[in-house]
């Protein structure tokens, strides 16, 4: 095979989607028990989430405007309904629940 370099034309045939038109596809709803700045508080809510059925749930460490907050979520959905049937769901038995975007 020869080796050595050459004039070429390129023609677009489509243009790509910008990244930004699929940013509203994308957006995903955290269903949230509580935020704790003591884990022990998150832990014990958290176990109460995975004995009332919510084998997902987990435990996320954040910082929020230099505070580390662990934040206890029942799950993530990419589905706004689907998220708000859960809350209504949680609010039963932890009524401080909230949706995250």
């Amino acid at each position: 095979m020869d080796q050595g370099t050459a004039k070429v034309r390129i023609k677009a045939i489509g243009t790509a989607p910008s990244p930004t038109a699929n940013m509203a596809s994308r957006t995903v709803y955290h269903v949230r028990v509580g935020a704790y700045s003591n884990r022990d508080n998150a832990v014990r809510t958290h176990r109460e989430l995975v004995r009332s059925g919510h084998k997902g749930a987990r435990i996320a460490t954040i910082n929020s405007s230099g505070r580390t907050l662990h934040v206890v979520q029942a799950g993530s959905y990419s589905n706004k309904s689907r998220a708000e049937r859960m809350l209504r769901q949680l609010r039963r038995q932890f009524p401080s629940s909230y949706i995250s975007s």
